[in-house]
């Protein structure tokens, strides 16, 4: 028996997961489903709970919020197991595929990529155009009103000196920092490219006293020197007794046991703080210009010559790996290798 769908809900923030839910609805549920095309998108955060899924059915409305109850959905409108398994066993693949926690969500959302795209549809170009064309036209279309919503924004951030700059350096080259209060990630990449702005990293200041930092893919930043500062400093302004920390580990990627502050990202380069850290911009200008300029001394307390003065330098407690390597005797001419889980630097060959 076919049911009318008037209202279709979807979770607020969007994610591949539910773009796929929603476009196998659209494709495969039709004859259960009727009123799809004109079905009213509803966006939430969540759903009553101890409400089952023939409850919103009755009333007309299909919950597509997350995807691990969408199959469930899915099996109940359209017999899921025989009819998308067994019949378009492509579906289960991509379900699969995004439903696999081993997976991050950048990983998830590679297979829709439009590098992968027209890697897949190679020797159709046609077909690329076709459906690559008219998403490209609306994607355009909102970047245009996002340049226009962020010019606007940046010209009073300005002004109200929530927009500030500085310089450092990294391996001897430039590295323009950018210090913005804004809410939302999408307006990174306009200040990587903005003419009049072209930074290396943005620093986010969000509500809440979230912060995000970001460097620029092609620019091959360190911040391995970077968030171990910040975890100490955290752990200073969090009163996180030194002797409960393990130093030997203050650059490694993810989340550090005993200072659960910052999600550290190298391949992506990027860091995250994912509670609040009470840290203050300063503090943060302080991290990355000791962080980032791998060269860079404790002032007058690490003279190469003498050697290191282990506790009573300013250093010490961050355990640098410039620092380690000075100790060991070692060059510094070494690089990051991109995705390497240990975070381990090598010698340039």
């Amino acid at each position: 028996m076919a049911m009318k769908i008037e209202t279709i809900l979807l979770p607020k923030e969007l994610t591949v997961d539910s773009i796929v839910s929603l476009a196998i609805v659209h494709k495969y549920c039709k004859k259960r489903l009727t009123g799809l095309s004109k079905a009213k998108l509803e966006f939430r955060a969540s759903l009553p709970k101890g409400k089952r899924i023939d409850y919103f059915l009755r009333k007309g409305v299909l919950p597509l919020i997350p995807l691990m109850d969408n199959i469930l959905v899915l099996e109940q409108i359209t017999d899921c197991d025989e009819f998308l398994l067994n019949e378009y066993p492509i579906v289960n693949q991509v379900i699969t595929t995004l439903k696999d926690t081993s997976h991050t969500q950048d990983e998830r959302g590679l297979i829709f990529s439009w590098n992968y795209l027209t890697e897949v549809l190679k020797d159709k170009p046609k077909k690329i155009f076709s459906l690559v064309l008219p998403i490209l036209k609306e994607y355009i279309d909102y970047l245009e009103d996002k340049r226009v919503e962020f010019l606007e924004y940046c010209k009073g951030a300005i002004e109200k000196g929530k927009l500030t700059s500085f310089v450092t350096y990294q391996n001897k080259e430039k590295i323009k920092v950018v210090f913005i209060a804004y809410d939302s990630d999408d307006i990174v990449k306009y200040l990587f490219y903005k003419k009049e702005v072209m930074a290396d990293i943005v620093v986010l200041f969000k509500n809440k006293g979230e912060i995000f930092i970001k460097a620029r893919e092609d620019k091959q930043v360190d911040l391995m020197d970077v968030v171990a500062v910040l975890r100490i400093e955290t752990a200073r302004h969090k009163k996180i007794p030194f002797d409960k920390i393990n130093k030997h580990v203050l650059n490694r990627s993810g989340v550090m046991e005993g200072i659960e502050y910052w999600n550290f990202e190298p391949a992506y380069h990027r860091v995250r703080s994912i509670k609040n850290t009470t840290l203050d911009k300063l503090a943060i200008k302080k991290a990355l210009i000791i962080g980032l300029d791998l060269e860079k001394m404790a002032k007058g307390e690490c003279p190469p010559q003498f050697g290191c003065k282990g506790k009573k330098c300013s250093f010490y407690s961050y355990n640098m790996l410039r620092c380690r390597k000075r100790r060991a005797g070692a060059k510094d001419n070494y690089n990051q290798v991109a995705g390497d889980k240990k975070n381990i630097r090598v010698y340039r060959k």
